[in-house]
């Protein structure tokens, strides 16, 4: 996407023009901003860095950065506290974020009893963030490939291409969600002053 002009999409550098920014304006940078930070990124390691070199893969990185894009996404919905003021957990802001926007196997397929957005958050996210490691099954396939592949020992696997390219699709629809000034917007608007105005 084009930046947003005389934006540079750096949070230091354009924090004091944000302040006075409109409502459109802020929507374009944070699409912008996502798109610098996140979306690019990993779409340029998916497609290079994955397989290129038999002796380094950032796969395991191009992972945890993608369930850390969609649990960041989810915070722009959910909030930070509920509304007795406990603290929202990131798990949940990462399903939200999947119940609402990505595919719908992720909140309906299930192995035993936990469905696969439940397994990609406990064994992926957090095995990844924690140990350098998917618990259970891990990332497998490329692009015209399967979603998800369920292994004779019960783990999952997901393909990274696919899960990243439906993560892609479900930011638009949130983007654009938020621009038709429905439901999305009131805690849009918190959230960006509060991450991106006041640092919080």
């Amino acid at each position: 996407m084009q930046k947003p002009h005389g934006y540079t999409g750096w949070i230091h550098l354009d924090r004091l023009r944000l302040t006075k920014a409109t409502l459109p304006e802020r929507i374009d940078w944070f699409e912008y901003r996502v798109n610098l930070v996140a979306i690019s990124p990993l779409a340029h390691i998916l497609d290079t860095q994955i397989t290129a070199d038999p002796d380094s893969s950032a796969l395991l990185i191009a992972g945890v950065s993608l369930c850390s894009a969609i649990e960041a996404t989810g915070k722009f919905i959910t909030g930070t506290q509920t509304p007795a003021g406990k603290p929202i957990p990131n798990n949940a802001r990462f399903k939200r974020f999947v119940t609402e926007y990505m595919s719908p196997d992720l909140s309906r397929l299930r192995i035993g009893s936990p469905l696969y957005m439940a397994i990609i958050w406990d064994d992926f996210r957090n095995g990844l963030a924690h140990g350098f490691a998917v618990r259970g099954g891990g990332f497998n396939g490329n692009r015209g490939g399967p979603y998800f592949g369920v292994n004779p020992d019960g783990s999952l696997n997901v393909n990274p291409a696919v899960f990243f390219d439906d993560f892609v699709q479900g930011f638009q629809r949130y983007i654009s969600d938020v621009r038709a000034g429905g439901s999305k917007l009131p805690m849009f608007r918190n959230m960006f002053e509060a991450v991106f105005i006041r640092g919080e």
